[in-house]
């Protein structure tokens, strides 16, 4: 028989899982926890047992999307051993994973956009956390007195490549080629300093 908190973490992956066939089929126009429920063949009210509200839901979505983003570029990063190549891997697998998510699936991909919109906060903890990945690699490549000066010189400048909005709007004239250009631009640049 499965534990409470392990059924309860259980039941929460389906209400995940039926929330994306929701906004796929939708495309995010609505996502309602009382959709979410029916779908899965229980009362509104029961799904209070697991999200305290629509809000709630909206947020595991996002902080599930930006868990996968995250982990895929940290194994990058962490896969090379000099500061220039973990900043290349930083550049080229962020936009690697969010081209690949909007490649498999479009409609989700701008479902999830339009629900980003509203999640503020779990974008910025999103960004902080790509953030710190390769804040060793560039505090190596220019000293810690000028990594953070360097850290808003490189997303700036990649900006298009890791930027969710901007890679559904641009995708079709995305590549790895220009990624690394820009890439190679900026640590070149950061390691002149």
């Amino acid at each position: 028989m499965p534990r409470p908190a392990v059924e309860k973490t259980l039941m929460r992956q389906r209400f995940v899982m039926a929330a994306e066939e929701i906004l796929r089929e939708n495309g995010g126009a609505r996502l309602a926890l009382a959709d979410v429920a029916a779908r899965l063949g229980m009362s509104q009210s029961n799904s209070y047992r697991y999200f305290p509200d629509r809000q709630a839901l909206i947020s595991m979505l996002a902080e599930n999307w930006f868990a996968g983003v995250e982990d895929e570029v940290t194994a990058a990063v962490v896969a090379e051993s000099e500061p220039d190549g973990q900043v290349t891997a930083w550049v080229l697998r962020t936009m690697r994973a969010k081209c690949e998510r909007y490649d498999a699936d479009p409609s989700l991909f701008l479902a999830y956009l339009r629900l980003a919109g509203g999640e503020a906060e779990a974008v910025a903890r999103h960004v902080g956390r790509l953030r710190e990945i390769i804040r060793p690699a560039v505090a190596t490549l220019t000293g810690e007195t000028e990594a953070e000066d360097a850290l808003i010189l490189l997303e700036d400048a990649t900006i298009l490549f890791r930027n969710p909005f901007l890679i559904a709007q641009y995708r079709a004239t995305l590549s790895e080629k220009r990624a690394r250009q820009v890439a190679e631009a900026i640590i070149q640049a950061i390691s002149q300093h």
